[in-house]
């Protein structure tokens, strides 16, 4: 409920219609008066760290920019923006919101007859509160997540023997069930299970679904589990590689006008008096790649220009694709690293009862629930996911302060 309707209620319900306005005005007073002590004591309802603060206020300002420029119709990536950041905008001002409301509401802590209404108040926008926190999370993390629907989920027992294969196995049973559970499309490309899937050698998966990317991101890297194998009474480490990669998608290479410097110059070379007079050679400088191109195939301007711009999208196109590659090549090195024991990015400890993840220093307890239970375990990914967000805002709130 808003503020300006709960003045109205209590005031309603006390028959104090001639008084609202004195209300309201005393109110504006006492704010000025003490805005220190009601920035302190909202301190508690906030939950958004400075990083997330800073994030969120960059996001509004390039956000409100983005629609100004759609309504101006200055670029298409103006729409992209608006597109992607629309809902994280919309629950921060929500956020904001509610905070006003609750720093209204505190003041009338101090007026006898608002003081119960406005307790009951705090602790409904405490509530709305919370949820709006929860929401903005979220949205952080996707805001974060390249875009993409489909992935590759490829398991491989590494270091360990046939206890590497059983835990290779039992990784692939908990993000099935992690599939089954979000509706994803789970396509099995290749396998090597033994034993009546009991143990697994390698086996390759594409999963497809909204936020799938998200979902797995953290799997990617050796898994390490120290427990007493089946058919043995001593502890034994293996590991388990897991490797995450995107889907290659269609690339569409996109060129605005706004983006290029076209100059036509007199053509060199053969030609005759046709080019030597005529300014029908084409040049065309691309201000974001800083790309050059240059043709004079043709004794007409347009020909020229035409086979300017197709040769500045091939050249686009190979460097994205050179970029792609590099990129994706280097995400399986990371996350393949040896397959050794040393090479973890959590280990499952069942003497222990524990699941670490070394990356963020995020441990859980009762570990067979989170091999077993796909909502335990998307538990220890929130927790994993909480930890990588603060730590990827923390780098984007110092990029910003460099900057």
């Amino acid at each position: 409920m808003m503020f300006k309707n709960t003045i109205n209620q209590l005031c309603s319900r006390c028959h104090m219609h001639s008084s609202k306005s004195m209300i309201l005005n005393g109110i504006k007073v006492q704010r000025q008066l003490s805005s220190v002590h009601n920035t302190a004591s909202l301190k508690r309802y906030n939950k958004l760290t400075q990083d997330q603060q800073l994030y969120l206020e960059t996001i509004k300002r390039d956000y409100e920019k983005a629609v100004d420029s759609r309504s101006m119709k200055h670029s298409s990536m103006s729409e992209k923006f608006i597109n992607k950041f629309h809902s994280l905008y919309e629950f921060y001002e929500e956020h904001c919101s509610i905070l006003d409301n609750l720093s209204e509401c505190h003041e009338l802590l101090n007026d006898n007859e608002m003081k119960d209404l406005a307790a009951s108040e705090i602790v409904n926008l405490n509530s709305d509160l919370t949820n709006c926190y929860d929401n903005i999370l979220y949205e952080i993390e996707q805001s974060l997540q390249p875009a993409g629907g489909s992935i590759f989920l490829e398991i491989r027992s590494a270091a360990g023997g046939i206890e590497s294969s059983v835990f290779a196995a039992d990784l692939y049973k908990i993000y099935e069930a992690i599939a089954l559970m979000k509706g994803y499309k789970w396509t099995v490309l290749n396998d090597d299970f033994q034993d009546a899937k009991s143990s697994l050698s390698q086996i390759i998966v594409e999963v497809a679904g909204p936020d799938v990317g998200s979902v797995f991101q953290f799997e990617g890297g050796v898994h390490r589990v120290q427990r007493v194998p089946f058919n043995d009474t001593r502890i034994h480490t293996s590991t388990v590689a897991v490797i995450v990669s995107s889907k290659p998608e269609d690339i569409k290479i996109e060129v605005l006008p706004d983006d290029m410097d076209i100059t036509f110059t007199k053509s060199s070379g053969p030609g005759g008096q046709f080019g030597d007079s005529h300014l029908t050679k084409c040049c065309i400088h691309h201000k974001p790649s800083g790309l050059r191109v240059t043709s004079q195939v043709s004794r007409s301007a347009k020909d020229n220009k035409d086979d300017c711009v197709n040769k500045l999208k091939s050249a686009l196109l190979q460097r994205e694709v050179e970029s792609r590659t590099s990129k994706a090549n280097q995400n399986i090195k990371n996350q393949m690293k040896h397959g050794d024991r040393a090479d973890k990015i959590r280990t499952y400890n069942y003497k222990a009862g524990t699941v670490l993840d070394h990356r963020y220093k995020v441990e859980v307890s009762n570990i067979g629930d989170y091999l077993t239970d796909s909502n335990k375990f998307m538990e220890l990914h929130k927790k994993v996911s909480i930890a990588w967000q603060l730590q990827k805002l923390a780098e984007i709130a110092n990029d910003l302060n460099v900057e």
